[in-house]
């Protein structure tokens, strides 16, 4: 989005040091000083281990035209925006682009299935012949927010922006920032219980995404979770709140649900079928409640019945690709929780059928006092859906080992593996044809380099 200083000014409260016309135009704003920054307004964030006002000067040599700093310096060499914090600066200018580009704003968290939905919502609007802001790879929290607003062009109608936390008090600035027409929850589980406490704690603080609401917008809630409707109701009573879900009390209600394999599935709203190009139940509903999402936006899906694409990039969310010796890998390592993983395992079930089923399994962090318990039921529903063997990366997975050997998994099928190269080896001896393994952690723990390690002996053995 362009902008001026005096826009600059105001949505910050800055000062200006340095000189610098008022009228001075800004390509956009960015917080990188390595990129290209010709005509550009750079931003100093500092962290534990950067500062970017060292910086400064790099910025200006790319072509940087001014920029926001906390700490002044005696002889700046371009204009300096001088501001308490920079980091509110990013959030306050992220809500100027929002409010500048006057499109609709839908917004989305939750502690699963947020990013595939947001990614669903921005296909059902691109196919109904919309132009749209969707949220980049994981630019949603309070440094990418405002990036992703500040991407806006003008020429957008719809923005659809992912919001996620992990510490009290950041919903609601993500929130204030954003300030959504429309806001969904996808649903609420132990994820981030480290910085969150509970999972009343995380409800609570997932459900502060509706303070940001526009005045008579709208809250898209999981119709099963009766608590956190309450707690909207109790926070907004001006909102108009919907619903989603397989239940017949949803006010936006899938029925039939078909699974099609790798291809995906099929499934009905309001008597209309849908043919959805993703596998498994937990995207149906994702798919589902995008499909809200977009109605209170005031877009009606495009007709015919794959009004969500022939085909969906999932990156690392449950991509089906070949694996080693004749085997499948459903390689979903992008993010892990407990409510995530056994959505995986599901998908797993349903895509495997009656084939040998196995899992490689990283991590579920930030858990806190939850982690111990959660990984061990992990590994007990892991047996109960059908894993024969099981692969374990991290020392928390101790506790997932433990659950599935009082589910009854032999110890010689549960393997534990610090080693990237042995457990690729591990696996490379075990996996055969027809088999299918699930590769399933956060992205921490760097799973992807074991599906890509197979993928390449996969590609070799096919040569």
């Amino acid at each position: 989005m362009r902008f001026n200083l005096a826009e600059a000014l105001r949505a910050t409260g800055g000062r200006v040091y340095g000189g610098g016309d008022l009228d001075i135009e800004f390509a956009g704003l960015s917080t990188d000083s390595r990129g290209e920054l010709t005509g550009m307004l750079f931003l100093a964030l500092l962290g534990e281990r950067f500062d970017g006002h060292d910086y400064i000067g790099a910025a200006a040599e790319r072509g940087a035209l001014a920029a926001v700093v906390e700490k002044r310096a005696e002889d700046p060499v371009i204009p300096e925006i001088v501001v308490e914090d920079t980091l509110r600066a990013l959030g306050a200018l992220g809500n100027m682009s929002r409010h500048k580009a006057g499109f609709k704003v839908g917004a989305v968290t939750g502690s699963f299935g947020k990013t595939s939905t947001k990614n669903l919502a921005v296909a059902l609007l691109e196919n109904a012949g919309e132009r749209v802001l969707g949220t980049k790879g994981n630019l949603n929290n309070l440094i990418g927010v405002p990036q992703t607003l500040l991407a806006a062009t003008g020429a957008e109608e719809y923005a659809v922006v992912e919001a996620g936390i992990s510490l009290p008090g950041e919903m609601s600035r993500l929130t204030s920032i954003i300030e959504p027409d429309v806001a969904l929850i996808t649903g609420v589980s132990a994820a981030h219980t480290e910085g969150l406490g509970s999972i009343a704690g995380v409800a609570a603080e997932k459900a502060q995404i509706v303070r940001g609401v526009t005045h008579g917008g709208t809250a898209v809630l999981p119709v099963k979770d009766k608590e956190l409707i309450r707690r909207v109701h109790a926070l907004r009573d001006d909102l108009k709140v919907v619903t989603f879900g397989w239940d017949s009390e949803a006010d936006y209600r899938g029925e039939a649900y078909t699974p099609r394999g790798v291809k995906g599935s099929t499934w009905a709203i309001a008597k209309r079928e849908i043919t959805l190009p993703l596998p498994g139940r937990h995207n149906a509903l994702n798919a589902l409640a995008a499909w809200a999402l977009v109605n209170e936006m005031g877009v009606t899906p495009k007709e015919g019945p794959a009004p969500f694409g022939e085909e969906i990039d999932t990156g690392l969310r449950g991509t089906v690709v070949p694996g080693p010796n004749g085997s499948t890998l459903l390689v979903d390592c992008y993010n892990a929780n407990p409510r995530a993983v056994e959505a995986a395992l599901e998908n797993l079930a349903e895509l495997a059928g009656n084939h040998r089923k196995l899992l490689l399994l990283g991590e579920m962090k930030e858990l806190g006092s939850l982690s111990g318990d959660e990984h061990r039921k992990i590994g007990a529903l892991a047996v109960q859906r059908g894993v024969e063997e099981l692969f374990l990366v991290g020392p928390e997975t101790l506790r997932a080992a433990e659950g599935a050997s009082e589910a009854g998994l032999a110890e010689r099928s549960i393997k534990r593996e610090y080693s990237f190269e042995r457990l690729a080896d591990m696996l490379l001896r075990t996996l055969s044809k027809g088999d299918w393994l699930l590769i399933k952690g956060s992205r921490s723990n760097k799973l992807d380099i074991i599906a890509g390690m197979l993928a390449e002996k996969t590609k070799q053995a096919a040569r």
